[in-house]
């Protein structure tokens, strides 16, 4: 499965260079590295670290889990629609990437020239954080990061009242997406 993972992850990179919008390691050492991106002292590459890896390591499946209840408890015309898109979309991206199993950019970029930092596990081997692994590190394809995130921005975006809470649930996919990307 590893090969076979680090081989599906370099024909992407392939693809997305052939599109030109193969950009993770720029960004990543954009927001890691970059002095003039945040805040001397309060938002710099240290902190922007500390954060993405926080919002990484694990909130979307609370956020998911929080948004659902909140369906359940005050939109409840919306919950059904919105859970069974849960379900069927987790479901299906956990059989997809079953089948094509796909290394992350920390894996897949971890050598020359990208030298892609792994914000969560710096200085472990690949081998032992698999090892160590809860999922399957080679799932992430599509980003179940990244789908949970669409999931709760949608069921609090199609349950708003208005506008001004329409955006904040459309931006916090984005927000995940990136620190996806990042870390």
């Amino acid at each position: 499965v590893t090969a076979q993972a680090h081989a599906h992850a370099a024909s992407l990179i392939d693809f997305e260079r052939r599109l030109g919008f193969f950009i993770e390691p720029r960004l990543q050492h954009l927001a890691l590295h970059h002095g003039s991106l945040g805040v001397p002292g309060f938002l710099d590459g240290a902190a922007i670290r500390h954060l993405t890896a926080l919002v990484y390591g694990g909130s979307q499946l609370y956020w998911l889990t929080a948004m659902l209840l909140w369906l359940y408890l005050f939109r409840r015309e919306h919950f059904t629609y919105v859970r069974n898109l849960v379900v069927v979309t987790t479901l299906v991206a956990g059989i997809f990437s079953a089948w094509y199993a796909v290394a992350p950019p920390r894996f897949a970029l971890a050598g020359p020239p990208y030298w892609m930092e792994d914000v969560l596990h710096p200085h472990q081997s690949e081998i032992l954080l698999v090892r160590q692994a809860v999922l399957d590190p080679y799932a992430s394809l599509p980003s179940g990061h990244t789908l949970w995130a669409l999931l709760t921005g949608l069921g609090l975006a199609v349950s708003a009242a208005g506008s001004a809470q329409r955006m904040p649930a459309m931006l916090f996919p984005l927000a995940i997406m990136l620190t996806v990307v990042i870390t």
